[in-house]
């Protein structure tokens, strides 16, 4: 990201997943992006293998096709998120199941 606001880095990702012949894919791997609002944002396919997203309101998030290998999801609120398809690998956090309880994702990605 360096130095780029996440807004801007969003903004460019929106441009690209609507190959619009702007914008480019949002790659965050070893990001802190602790404690922001990313509330209703499209983040499908962005990679965020490796960040730190403890704190984040991921509520109404599309998070769908993408890398979330790695990360850090403390307090994260995942409420109406869309998982679908998301590469889980390792996560650090509480109780793991009961924070995707009730959430949209592919047969097998999350238990």
């Amino acid at each position: 990201m360096a130095g780029r606001a996440i807004q801007d880095v969003l903004s460019d990702h929106s441009d690209w997943l609507q190959n619009s012949g702007h914008g480019q894919r949002a790659i965050l791997i070893n990001t802190d992006l602790s404690n922001i609002n990313l509330q209703g944002a499209d983040l499908r396919e962005v990679n965020l293998a490796g960040s730190n997203l403890a704190g984040v309101d991921f509520s109404g998030t599309n998070l769908s096709h993408r890398n979330m290998f790695n990360v850090d999801l403390q307090s994260a609120l995942l409420k109406g998120a869309d998982l679908t398809e998301v590469d889980r690998g390792y996560y650090s956090c509480g109780n793991l199941g009961k924070k995707f309880e009730g959430q949209q994702s592919s047969a097998g990605n999350i238990t």
